[in-house]
């Protein structure tokens, strides 16, 4: 965030606005610079501030600092919602307990899981697929948005299956059959996990070099939220 320019923002919506003005931010290096930061967004006008638990420079990687957190929704009187650190329904009551926030954010959790508010068992990734190119059909989405919701939905599945994510990611995102493709793909995977069996993809000769594929296989492709 670049204060200079996200202040005279605040302030303006603040008012001129009927409704509340909500801002989210992450860690800065120093927390003190970062409770400075919090001080400064009340004081020209935020209403709610989301906090994610971990700065810019750590790329959503390695646990959320829930102290800080804590820390923040102290110095502040404006309500306060936790982000980050989140990924199952058990870990919401456990990061208000340890946060003190007012409510808890997540994004990430949510697009591997849409039914993440619903507690209990995990529904299959596959089925899960199934249902949302069901909504497709009734409500057309971008193919590049039909892509993104697939890799989502079918991460904890790949496993030993990467070369079928291969052929996801080098589909088209301009071409319409998108959807019929992800399906197709789904049910292979559902398949092979049903039947045990397993891909390696690397040749028997050679090992793949670290980078190979990394462009399609590293984290930086679904790790964006």
């Amino acid at each position: 965030m670049r204060p200079r320019l996200a202040l005279p923002s605040v302030s303006t919506l603040h008012k001129n606005l009927s409704i509340p003005v909500c801002c989210k931010i992450r860690l800065l290096p120093k927390l003190e610079d970062t409770i400075k930061l919090a001080l400064v967004l009340q004081n020209a006008g935020c209403q709610v501030l989301a906090v994610h638990g971990r700065t810019r420079e750590s790329n959503s990687r390695g646990p959320a600092d829930w102290a800080a957190i804590r820390q923040i929704k102290e110095a502040l009187s404006i309500p306060v919602v936790a982000n980050g650190g989140v990924d199952e329904l058990e870990d919401v009551e456990r990061c208000l307990n340890e946060t003190k926030a007012d409510a808890v954010m997540v994004a990430y959790p949510a697009l591997l899981n849409p039914r993440f508010f619903g507690g209990g068992e995990k529904a299959d990734g596959v089925e899960l697929l199934h249902e949302y190119l069901s909504y497709v059909e009734r409500y057309p989405a971008q193919s590049k948005t039909i892509k993104s919701h697939a890799r989502k939905l079918l991460k904890p599945m790949w496993g030993k299956h990467k070369d079928l994510r291969e052929q996801l990611e080098a589909w088209d995102e301009r071409d319409q059959a998108i959807a019929s493709v992800v399906l197709r793909i789904a049910q292979e995977l559902k398949y092979r996990i049903d039947n045990g069996i397993e891909v390696d993809l690397k040749p028997p000769e050679a090992e793949l070099e670290e980078g190979d594929g990394y462009a399609l296989f590293g984290p930086q492709a679904d790790d964006d939220y």
